[in-house]
């Protein structure tokens, strides 16, 4: 069985997972770090790269000497986590999964699933292969944090099983509702999200100055989180389609969010920007640049948003990105009901994935009717 999780953000003070991270530190207390320097042409070649994207995108050409050049430093940093303990524990040290490893974990991927393009390894493709989705409904568990894999009970799929695991559990709340079970309570149960933390939070919210659109006519709410900083508050005219700028994609929803401004970027400004994109990760309600930056308060995002919510409107009619995604889910390849465009002037795209849910098609500004 195969379980992989991931914390929830914004919660480290209260994670215990996450505080390992002040044990990490004090191991790279007192050393300097600094790559070893390549021949003229890699670093001519590597000045030109501005973020960690540019420097994938030329793999071919540099990545032997870039990880030539990189050694000394994942050398230095694994001998010195390797001498750090929690709880008498010490501290394992894995190497990144190889290219061969790849090509091996590719050709089973061929095997399973014939009709699968894997350069096009996105939900909206992949839920459309009938063995796929077999294969992950009779093999995994797919949850917000976790992603759990383990062989089935059919001899012609996977090999016998020595030990039956249980599915990890979900955090389920107790009768008072203030305090979850203990692990030995909720194991071998089956349970649901539904008392995820996350999911369950609140923000505190007040309701914006709007207008009250058509019956039928929108189907997403408008609130506005009062932030503390004054400078990440924005007026309401600048969270239109005129001002969007780039996108930012959430690292919790994976859904396209905009970056607003009143103008255009410089040139430095978008090397800026690209280098804190790289840096950090974004989760949607969050500031998109720490206090400091010099483009805080000048790039804004909206706070008010969360990842249960859908696809901003703005995006469809700001072109700065593939107009095809998901209102719901931002999955790529989503089509658009043009039974519905005879109606509306504005038909949201809805992916066959969040259809089968029983999501309906998102629609906006209504025809008037013909006298």
């Amino acid at each position: 069985m195969y379980v992989a999780a991931r914390c929830a953000p914004g919660h480290s003070w209260i994670n215990p997972a996450e505080r390992v991270m002040s044990i990490l530190n004090i191991g790279l207390q007192n050393c300097a770090l600094s790559r070893q320097k390549g021949t003229e042409e890699f670093e001519k070649k590597l000045s030109r790269c501005t973020s960690q994207e540019s420097i994938r995108a030329m793999k071919q050409e540099i990545w032997e000497e870039w990880e030539a050049s990189l050694e000394p430093v994942k050398r230095t940093v694994e001998n010195r986590f390797r001498r750090l303990a929690l709880k008498d524990k010490p501290f394992q040290v894995m190497d990144v999964i190889t290219d061969n490893e790849m090509d091996h974990l590719s050709r089973h991927i061929d095997l399973l699933f014939p009709n699968m393009d894997k350069n096009k390894l996105v939900k909206s493709h992949t839920s459309r292969i009938e063995e796929y989705v077999k294969w992950l409904d009779l093999h995994c568990r797919q949850r917000h944090y976790s992603f759990q894999i383990r062989k089935c009970d059919q001899p012609e799929c996977c090999s016998p099983v020595t030990t039956r695991c249980s599915w990890l559990p979900d955090p389920v709340l107790d009768d008072t509702g203030n305090h979850y079970k203990s692990f030995e309570d909720v194991y071998t149960t089956n349970t649901t999200e539904e008392d995820r933390p996350t999911l369950t939070r609140r923000a505190e919210t007040i309701t914006a100055k709007k207008k009250v659109p058509n019956k039928g006519s929108r189907t997403d709410p408008i609130i506005n989180i009062v932030p503390e900083d004054i400078n990440l508050r924005g007026e309401a005219s600048l969270f239109t389609g005129q001002n969007a700028r780039y996108t930012v994609t959430c690292n919790e929803c994976e859904k396209p969010r905009i970056i607003y401004s009143k103008s255009k970027l410089t040139e430095r400004q978008k090397v800026q920007l690209a280098l804190l994109m790289s840096e950090y990760e974004y989760t949607c309600g969050s500031p998109l640049t720490p206090p400091d930056h010099s483009l805080h308060g000048k790039l804004l995002t909206k706070l008010n948003i969360e990842c249960k919510n859908p696809v901003e409107t703005a995006y469809y009619s700001s072109s700065i990105d593939r107009p095809d995604i998901c209102y719901y889910c931002g999955a790529s390849e989503a089509p658009t009901d043009m039974e519905l465009k005879k109606q509306f002037k504005t038909v949201f795209p809805l992916c066959d994935t969040c259809r089968n849910k029983g999501f309906k098609v998102a629609t906006l500004r209504p025809y008037g009717k013909h006298k």
